[in-house]
């Protein structure tokens, strides 16, 4: 949850203070990740990438010349 923690010390001084409850806290930082998310889904939409590629999809065969390990620098 990485916005999440991005916020994390405002929110919790806000506990500190009394200003919020633990649940209200708990809301604040899940709000925050969810608008995160749907923030990237947007951009990712407006993008209009036809696929979401991984690693785990990537074909490492395709070039089987730049798998051969290289000479080092002398």
């Amino acid at each position: 949850m990485p916005r999440a923690l991005e916020v994390l010390n405002h929110t919790m001084r806000r506990l500190e203070r009394g200003e919020a409850s633990a649940l209200e806290v708990i809301d604040a930082l899940l709000a925050e990740e969810l608008t995160e998310s749907r923030r990237i889904k947007t951009a990712l939409m407006m993008a209009r990438l036809s696929i979401v590629k991984t690693l785990a999809g990537f074909d490492f065969t395709f070039n089987a010349s730049s798998a051969r390990p290289r000479r080092p620098l002398r």
